[in-house]
């Protein structure tokens, strides 16, 4: 079974009144560096946005930045995040609707790996990409957890044997993997977890 997670973009709510009483047309977003899926979500924005006459900045940072700017307020907010990112940010609104998806898999390049629970999962080394929420409180009690800024790098870990397994997007990544020329060596693991991130 497949993982699966919902991504709704968030936006800060001071900001969002704000920006509909402002004479400012132009407007900072962030947006996760080397993450396709954001890049694919900022050119929806962008799209959605000049249509109001609005235009957005949007701005390249790791993850993890992008959450401490958020909360501190130096932005409006980011392209998109999971929907529980809204629930234990009480800081933020979800804007709706849903602008994209993710599907979050486990990639290896050795096929032998056996994942029964997320209990198993913490005794392999694995690695993700930072600032994903989810991924970050699953993990968050595991020993051995590498984060990094980009799939490219989760892919080059796992495939010089620094990592056993990664968990990522799965659509993104087998573009990436593809590109890479690395498709026939990283794979998707048969994965049971049928818990949503």
């Amino acid at each position: 079974l497949r993982l699966f997670v919902k991504i709704y973009l968030l936006i800060f709510l001071f900001i969002f009144h704000k920006l509909c009483f402002s004479l400012e047309k132009t407007f900072d977003i962030a947006r996760v560096m080397q993450n396709e899926n954001q890049i694919i979500g900022s050119i929806v924005l962008e799209k959605i946005y000049l249509k109001s006459n609005l235009k957005a900045n949007f701005i390249d940072m790791p993850g993890r930045r992008v959450m401490e700017e958020m909360k501190s307020g130096k932005l409006f907010g980011e392209v998109h995040k999971i929907f529980q990112y809204g629930e234990n940010s009480p800081n933020l609104i979800r804007i709706m609707p849903r602008i994209n998806f993710v599907r979050i898999n486990f990639f290896s390049k050795n096929k032998n790996i056996k994942i029964t629970d997320w209990k198993s999962v913490s005794k392999y080394n694995i690695g993700i990409v930072k600032g994903i929420f989810n991924l970050e409180k699953l993990t968050s009690d595991m020993p051995h957890v590498t984060r990094v800024n980009s799939v490219q790098q989760l892919i080059q870990m796992n495939n010089s044997g620094r990592i056993d397994f990664f968990i990522t997007d799965e659509i993104i990544t087998l573009s990436i993997l593809k590109k890479m020329k690395l498709s026939d060596k990283i794979k998707v693991l048969n994965n049971p977890l049928a818990k949503d991130v």
